[in-house]
Formats: structure tokens, sequence, C-alpha cells
């Protein structure tokens, strides 16, 4: 799954951004936008059941926002926009006077914010879009980002225009802006939220929560033991299944507020899975950071919980130490203290002089020996500095030896049939 940042500029400032890293001024946003051909580049590497997701900044400040979804609609591809709502008058006309068999192939995401915020027309101009749209294929999101939020509105303002699905996030914090960390407001703040989806579920409204989410720990046992029956994702404890972001030089990142920390080019993956697979697999490394001192006797910690939004841990980390290496894997010292560990899922069966690896939907038949040596020896306990010693009398060099264990540890890695631990040191 990936969020397709059609262009970087956008018409209000939300106090929050998450994207305020990568959004830019008028005078160069023009070279940030997504052309027609290049649309039909990413709609060609998408899978085939895919959505074409539009994001920004704000999408519909790209002047080619309307053929590319005319373009995408003809090749059957279906959409999803995620918008403020505050559209130009051509790009509201145009959804108003689409064919009514293109209204179901079109979801939206409206974020809204306080109708105190809004100057001008732009509230006005919210309700015109909302007023044309599917509801069927519409949610409400909204984004907490301090301990005094109301949630009145927003359960308003789904009801006026018959709207049942409600999306709820947590401000993510950039990890080059300083800002106030949304996390201090936890305690308060998870009252609030159980009171906002009590609201809205007895309403009749589907809530989901996006990847900002508030740990499990800071819920009573009475309200988790109400939140966690609901059906959906009322609530989550992990951003797992996060869509990649893909801007206009072909870039992607893992999401937003981890813009500044890990980002590739999308042309070394064949497709948007492989893609997320290569961001997934450095992702669960982070597991191994500790977001707080009580997830160490938490019952919900790496259970269900991931402790957090992954930047606001990661903020609180590069204050102690801002040179830290994050991503182990990819860094030729910092490996050395990795600790490789057999998925669960692999089986590896001789029948007579052939050997097949099995792990999930992959298959390797006669895997070269050092990738057979390697899984049969690791044992979740020994790092790759201890297997090279183990094993340097096999080369002809240290030299060797450390290149060819390293080498053979990230080909499994890349491959899902290892993962690895990690201890960072803050020190």
């Amino acid at each position: 799954m990936s969020n397709i940042i059609f262009t970087n500029k956008c018409n209000i400032s939300c106090p929050f951004c998450f994207a305020s890293e990568n959004n830019v001024k008028d005078e160069i946003a023009e070279t940030n936008n997504f052309n027609i051909e290049q649309v039909w580049r990413i709609n060609n590497y998408l899978n085939s059941n895919s959505e074409f997701r539009f994001c920004g900044g704000e999408p519909t400040q790209n002047p080619e926002i309307i053929p590319a979804i005319s373009l995408l609609l003809s090749s059957k591809r279906r959409i999803f926009i995620m918008t403020n709502g505050i559209w130009p008058d051509d790009f509201l006309s145009y959804i108003n006077l689409l064919p009514q068999k293109f209204e179901t192939k079109i979801r939206y995401l409206f974020n809204v914010l306080h109708p105190n915020f809004y100057k001008g027309k732009e509230l006005e101009q919210i309700h015109q879009a909302l007023k044309i749209v599917n509801p069927c294929n519409t949610t409400i999101g909204f984004t907490v980002y301090n301990q005094n939020f109301d949630f009145d509105y927003i359960i308003d303002l789904a009801e006026l225009y018959n709207i049942k699905n409600i999306r709820w996030s947590v401000a993510a914090p950039n990890l080059s802006k300083k800002r106030k960390e949304i996390d201090e407001y936890f305690p308060e703040l998870s009252g609030q939220v159980a009171k906002f989806i009590e609201s809205a579920v007895r309403k009749g409204m589907k809530v989901t929560n996006d990847c900002g989410y508030i740990p499990l720990c800071y819920y009573s046992e009475e309200q988790l033991s109400y939140l966690l029956q609901l059906p959906g994702i009322a609530i989550k404890s992990n951003c797992e299944g996060s869509p990649v972001d893909i801007d206009n030089k072909f870039n992607a990142w893992r999401c937003y507020g981890l813009y500044s920390l890990i980002q590739v080019p999308i042309d070394g993956f064949s497709n948007e899975t492989e893609l997320g697979k290569y961001f997934d697999r450095r992702i669960k490394i982070l597991n191994n950071l500790e977001p707080y001192q009580k997830c160490n006797t938490c019952k919900f910690w790496q259970n269900s919980c991931g402790g957090g939004c992954y930047a606001i841990r990661i903020r609180k980390v590069l204050q102690k130490k801002p040179h830290i290496c994050f991503f182990p894997i990819d860094d030729d010292q910092e490996i050395l203290h990795c600790i490789p560990e057999r998925i669960k899922e692999l089986t590896i069966r001789e029948d007579n002089d052939i050997v097949r690896l099995y792990c999930n939907q992959t298959i390797i038949e006669n895997p070269d020996e050092n990738k057979l040596v390697f899984l049969r020896a690791i044992d979740g306990r020994q790092t790759i500095q201890q297997l090279i010693e183990l094993w340097k009398s096999n080369f002809s060099s240290d030299e060797n030896t450390k290149k060819q264990v390293i080498q053979t540890c990230r080909e499994l890695f890349e491959k899902d049939f290892i993962t690895i631990k990690y201890k960072y040191s803050l020190i």
C-alpha cells in the first residue's frame, strides 16, 4: 500500500502538520507536482488490486488532478483521496458532474479541524465538498494534537452529511522540528478518546484508528474491555501495515514521521509489495528500542502494543544520542552486534541430494553452502561477530570471513528467512 505525494503544496497550515519537513513554498511547488506521465508510471508500479492513494500536501492543489483521476478511472483503477476538503472550484465541479458509475470507485478521507481554525470561505468550501461526495465512500478524519481537543464538531459534521465512518489519529512529530511531545498528554487524552469513540458508536458510526495511537496501558481496564470488543479498528496499538509514501522523484519513505530518517528510490524494487517489505523489515528492528521504562513489565508490550509512535520514541532517543544507528543491518560495524534468528515459519527439508528452504511463500532449492550453514548454526544467542570468530578458519582470511558472513546475513534478512535482535545503547 502506497500513498502518492501528488503535491507537497498545501492551502492551509495545520498546527500539527506531520508533512512540514517535505512541504514547500508556492514558488517551487510546481517542481514537486506529479504529472500525467509520472502518474501512469506509478499506476503500473502499483499492485493490480491497490488503490491510487492521492496524498499531499493537499492533492487538489496540483492542477493535474482532474486529468489524473480521469486517466485512472478509465484504466479501472480505484482511487482514494486524502484531502482537507478546501477544493478549487473546477475540482468541485468535476466531482459533482462525475458519472454515477464512478461514484463507487473513489473513496475520500476528509481531514478536518475545529471550525474556529478556518478563515474566510474555507469552512463553506468543506461543506460544499461534503454535500456532493458519496457518503458511503467517505470518512471524516481528525487528529488529536493537544490535551484540550473537542470532538463534538466531528460527530456533528458526520451526522449532518450522513457519513458513518470516522477516523482518528494522534499527531506524529517530525524528527527535525521542535514540538512539545504529545505523549505527555496521553493520561488525559486516553479518557477523552474513549468518550469520543463511545459517543460516535452510540450514533451508529464506525470508528477506526489511524497509525497514530495511544498505547493500551494508558486506558483503564473498563475502557479497554469496551474498546477492544468494538468491530473494526476503533482502537489499535501498533502501526503495522502503514502505507509507504512516494514522491514525484520516485523516492519513498516509511511514513512522514520518519521522513528524515530513512528514504530509498523505488527503482530498486520490482513493485510496491517489495518496497513495503523493505521498510517493514527495518521498522521491526526498532521494536528492540524500548519506548518507556514501564514497558519492561507491561503485559501489552510487543504482545499487542508497539509502545507508541516510532517518531515519538526516536525523538526521545536522539535527544540522548544524536548519532545513534537505528538500522544496524545496513551498517558494516553495527551489524557485528546483531543477533540473527531464524523465522519461526522456516523449514529446511532434505531429500536425498536436494535441499529446500521453505518460508511463507518463498522456496529456495539447493541454497549455497554459506546460507545453509548459517541457518543451521544461528540460535538467537550468537552475534554476527561471534559467528565470524567461529568460522574464520574456513575462509582464506579474517576479512573474507567477515564479508561472507555479513553478506549471507543480509541476503537472508531481505528474503525474510531471518530477523535480527539488537540491543540499542543509549549511553
